[in-house]
């Protein structure tokens, strides 16, 4: 599941509420300016990028207008989706939620609004509902939180792919990479591989000789 807390609630109710394993076994998404993170800690990543832009701060900050800064976190959301092909919100919420890893958003406590919107992104989207924290250790309940695994797995589809594309991207760059590619590819993505690069290969052709045709024409040779 996801859920939401800012510093201040987190340090003075989570960790007493949660216990060390509980605490540890969170992935923590660090979504804020002031608060830093090492990189030593692979449960814990920020992702300021998901935050806001230059702009949104100095608009959200001269007019207070929520309607605004739902508009401009809303359209670089779906920016990153759509055009620069972000895999964010897919491995860092979509697949978590598919996988039953929780996940736990950190900002500061006047970052909540910006946090406030990207809760109302991922339902809306992905139909992933956030467990707020700061209102269930302040109010003492919270409203009823409803997961459909299956409509969340559908609403991802188009994420999932690019996260699947840009992957296989990142690791056609590099020798071992390719050849981690290779390995992994059923029988017909290796033939299609073949005719990407120019190469015509027989349907016949045995997994050996292909496995060893793209090793030797793509693997070793492609552009490092």
């Amino acid at each position: 599941m996801i859920y939401r807390i800012d510093l201040h609630h987190f340090l003075v109710h989570a960790i007493d509420h949660f216990s060390f394993t509980d605490l540890n076994y969170f992935e923590y998404a660090i979504i804020s300016a002031k608060i830093k993170c090492g990189l030593k800690d692979s449960h814990c990543q920020k992702i300021n990028f998901v935050l806001a832009l230059a702009e949104t701060f100095i608009a959200y900050a001269e007019t207070g207008n929520p309607d605004i800064l739902e508009h401009d976190l809303f359209k670089l959301y779906d920016d990153l989706i759509n055009n620069q092909h972000s895999d964010v919100f897919y491995k860092v919420f979509v697949q978590n939620v598919e996988k039953h890893i929780n996940v736990l958003i950190v900002c500061d406590e006047q970052e909540n609004p910006y946090i406030d919107v990207l809760c109302k992104y991922l339902k809306k989207k992905f139909a992933i509902e956030v467990i707020d924290l700061n209102k269930l250790f302040t109010k003492g309940k919270l409203d009823p939180i409803h997961y459909d695994y299956d409509v969340i797995r559908d609403k991802g589809v188009d994420v999932r792919r690019a996260a699947k594309k840009q992957a296989e991207e990142n690791l056609a760059t590099t020798r071992d990479g390719r050849l981690e590619l290779v390995r992994g590819w059923d029988k017909d993505r290796k033939i299609k591989q073949c005719k990407k690069i120019g190469l015509r290969v027989r349907k016949s052709i045995s997994e050996r000789e292909l496995d060893q045709i793209l090793i030797d024409a793509w693997v070793e040779d492609g552009d490092e």
